[in-house]
């Protein structure tokens, strides 16, 4: 090993249910915002089909919008639970042997192994950006996907090291 090169960074913890909500959480504002975006769309526009002739459309959708709005936030609180309802039952279903991970971090990428062997290697290089926060190393990826590694499977060196090899090999915001 060089004088430049760092033992790899690894720990060890297992995974909670806090950790799954946590991860929803940051994954929900994109589906959100489009079905949110559809509902509005599509209940204007079935709106703008019914306004009776001579009447400004302008004034017509203000009316509909006063009178629809609480069925579109409805339809989108709903949303919310029943994705938060579907990804509890996910979580609860899912092994407990497959929820005590190891990470392991270097200069080629993250690494993600469980306690019955499967893992997942993601190169620094598949990272679109990183970011930190109270308790986690959040990752998304170029394809759209979120990986976290929670601190608390480190030292507090180790989660500092983590932290900095990542920033030095991903964008960070």
């Amino acid at each position: 090993m060089s004088a430049n090169e760092q033992s790899p960074i690894s720990g060890s913890t297992t995974l909670t249910h806090t950790d799954n909500l946590i991860a929803l959480r940051y994954q929900l504002g994109r589906p959100v915002a489009i079905i949110g975006s559809f509902l509005f769309v599509a209940l204007m526009t079935i709106g703008l089909l019914d306004v009776p002739s001579g009447q400004n459309p302008i004034n017509a959708m203000a009316s509909l919008f006063s009178m629809m709005w609480p069925f579109m936030a409805g339809g989108l609180a709903g949303f919310v639970v029943l994705l938060t309802l579907a990804c509890v039952v996910k979580w609860l279903r899912f092994p407990r042997e497959n929820k005590s991970v190891t990470y392991i971090a270097d200069d080629n990428g993250i690494t993600t192994r469980d306690s019955v062997g499967a893992s997942i290697h993601m190169p620094w290089a598949m990272i679109k950006y990183s970011w930190k926060t109270r308790g986690y190393l959040m990752t998304r990826t170029k394809a759209g996907g979120l990986r976290i590694a929670p601190f608390r499977a480190f030292t507090p060196l180790d989660a500092e090291r983590l932290w900095q090899l990542a920033g030095s090999k991903t964008p960070t915001r």
